[in-house]
C-alpha cells in the first residue's frame, strides 16, 4: 500500500524544508546582528571605522562627491558699472558777489566756475535734486549756492531727473576755497547713494 510511504515522504520533506528554512534565518541573523549583536560584516574599506556590537559603520567618501562651491568674489570699485561719465574743464574763480549771487559768507572763499559735460550712463533716470559740491585739498566740502547752477542746452532743468541716456553740459558754478586747485568737483545724485568725482 503506498499510502504510508506517501505520509512519511510528506513528513521527511516539511522537516528538511523547515530545516533548511530555520539554516538560513540563523545564518542571515548572525549576518545582522539579531541574536548576537555582533555584525558579520564583509571586510571594510581602509577609510571606515567598523565597531562591533552595534556601533556605527562611517562609509568612505565617495569619489564624485559635487564640488565644493567657491565664496562669492566681492566687487571693487573697479567692477562697478559707472553711472555717468563727467567731464569738466575751463574753470576758473569770480568774486563770491558777481553777477549778483548772492553772497552766504561775505569773507569767505570763491566762485568757481566750469564748463561741465554729465552723460546719464544708466537706463533709468536720475534724481538730480542739489548734485554738485567742491571738495577742496583738506577734505572741505563747498556746497553750489542758490541762483549759481549749470545753463544747461535743451532746457533740461539741474534740478529735476535727468532722462536715461541723455546729456547735460554748461558753465557750473560751485563754491569753493580762494585757491582751488587741487579740489574736486563732486555729483552726487540725491537719494542714489554713488558719488562721481573730477579733479580740476
Amino acid at each position: 500500500d503506498p499510502f504510508p510511504w506517501l505520509v512519511v515522504g510528506s513528513a521527511l520533506a516539511s522537516v528538511l524544508i523547515v530545516a533548511i528554512a530555520g539554516t538560513v534565518s540563523f545564518f542571515m541573523g548572525l549576518y545582522s546582528g539579531w541574536f548576537t549583536g555582533v555584525y558579520i560584516l564583509p571586510p571594510a574599506p581602509a577609510s571606515a571605522t567598523l565597531t562591533l556590537g552595534g556601533g556605527d559603520y562611517e562609509p568612505p567618501e565617495l569619489d564624485d562627491a559635487p564640488p565644493a562651491v567657491a565664496a562669492p568674489v566681492p566687487r571693487t570699485q573697479a567692477q562697478v558699472k559707472p553711472k555717468v561719465d563727467l567731464q569738466v574743464s575751463g574753470w576758473h574763480t569770480l568774486p563770491r558777489t558777481a553777477n549778483g549771487v548772492l553772497k552766504y559768507a561775505p569773507d569767505e572763499g570763491t566762485l568757481v566756475i566750469a564748463q561741465v559735460k554729465l552723460v546719464n550712463l544708466t537706463d533709468e533716470e536720475l534724481d538730480l535734486g542739489f548734485p554738485w559740491s567742491l571738495v577742496d585739498a583738506t577734505g572741505r566740502e563747498w556746497d553750489a549756492p542758490l541762483g549759481c547752477h549749470m545753463a544747461l542746452k535743451d532746457s533740461v532743468n539741474p534740478f529735476d531727473d535727468l532722462p536715461a541716456g541723455a546729456t547735460i553740459e554748461g558753465p557750473l558754478c560751485v563754491e569753493g576755497p580762494a585757491d582751488p586747485a587741487g579740489s574736486r568737483l563732486r555729483f552726487e545724485p540725491s537719494f542714489d547713494g554713488s558719488v562721481t568725482e573730477f579733479p580740476l
